[in-house]
This record gives structure tokens, sequence and C-alpha cells, in this order.
């Protein structure tokens, strides 16, 4: 079995008023694709650090976590090797468009119902059902 080090990255998926926040991916692995905002950790960095960090290089926006999501593990998710993404819901903390900057080519609200689930990168479209998911559930048990 061959040996390797999975890389630890995260994605947030940010959420407001029916509308989410995806960025074109500027870079391969998928340019030209729309992804969630993230990256990797940096060494000395907690997960919650690091993807409000991404998401502010990414997009310029300005947020809170809401909840950690899920963990994402599948060795295949990514064509670079062995990355596990820790994902998180996170909400702006006030109005803000976005600027695209670091590796986004651009980043831009959503309507839900218009998100471009045939062209999302990795394994996004899974992350993004699995936090419409929960947050129907959390709005259904309020």
């Amino acid at each position: 079995m061959e040996k390797c080090c999975p890389v630890l990255t995260v994605d947030t998926v940010v959420i407001d008023k029916g509308k989410i926040l995806l960025v074109k991916r500027g870079v391969e692995p998928f340019k030209g694709k729309w992804a969630l905002p993230g990256g990797r950790v940096e060494c000395g960095e907690t997960v919650e650090e690091a993807a409000l960090r991404e998401l502010k290089e990414e997009t310029g926006i300005d947020a809170e976590l809401v909840t950690l999501l899920s963990v994402y593990s599948d060795p295949n998710r990514d064509p670079r090797g062995h990355y596990v993404s820790v994902a998180f819901i996170a909400k702006p903390t006030k109005e803000q468009e976005p600027k695209a900057s670091t590796d986004a080519a651009e980043a831009k609200w959503f309507d839900l119902s218009e998100i471009p689930w045939d062209d999302l990168a990795f394994d996004h479209a899974q992350i993004i059902k699995d936090a419409l998911k929960m947050l129907l559930h959390l709005r259904g048990s309020e």
C-alpha cells in the first residue's frame, strides 16, 4: 500500500438571504469551475481560523461560523491527492459584495434555485446538499 500524508483543508458554505457564495476557480484542478471558498490549513492555525481566512482571502467577505457541517475524507475527492476537508456553514457579518482574489477568478452570490450543480468542483455539490439539508432540519426544529 502506498504511503501518503493527507492534506488538511477547509470549505465554507456561506448562505445569506436565500443566496450562496461561490468562487470560480482560477487555477487547476477544476480551473473555471465553481467551488466553495476554502483551502489548506496553515501550520499553527485552527480549522476555524483557516475557514474564515480563506473566505476573506478569496472573496473579501467577513463572516462568522454558524456550525461545523461535516468532514469530507474520500481519498479520491481531489485529483492532487488525499485531501481531507472540514466544512463549515457561515453567515456574513454585514452586507458585502464579494471581490475575488488569490486563486479565485470570480466570486458571486447565487440564488439557491440557481446553483450551477453541473459546474461545481471537487465534491462541493455533496457538501452544499448536506448544508441545505442541515439548514432545513434546523429550521424545522425551531
